[in-house]
């Protein structure tokens, strides 16, 4: 997983309450409505912790994800290719976030 893959599922991942920002504990926190930020916090401790379908919840049908250059058109084409080497990779790896922006808008 690169910065590419981060920023597309930045943009990408859906979750737009005003809900707390926290870390979910649990699926059914993982798969409720949440910031931006706090969504994108809870698919990427899904993919950590290895709970791929947890992740998969948080994304739209229609996300688009670019990563090394390529990109996966939709939620499907994502899990059938990269999901689990993700989750692989982000289990394995440590990480720590040094800077990010988020824009939210009506369009």
């Amino acid at each position: 997983m690169n910065t590419g893959l981060l920023t597309a599922m930045t943009l990408a991942l859906v979750g737009l309450s005003e809900a707390p920002l926290a870390l979910a504990k649990t699926e059914e926190d993982i798969a409720a409505p949440q910031s931006p930020i706090a969504t994108v916090d809870r698919f990427h401790a899904a993919l950590t912790e290895g709970k791929v379908e947890a992740a998969l919840k948080l994304l739209s049908d229609d996300v688009l994800i670019y990563e090394s250059g390529r990109a996966e058109r939709s939620k499907a084409e994502y899990a059938s290719h990269h999901l689990k080497a993700d989750a692989e990779f982000a289990g394995a790896t440590q990480s720590k976030l040094v800077k990010r922006a988020c824009w939210v808008g009506t369009d």
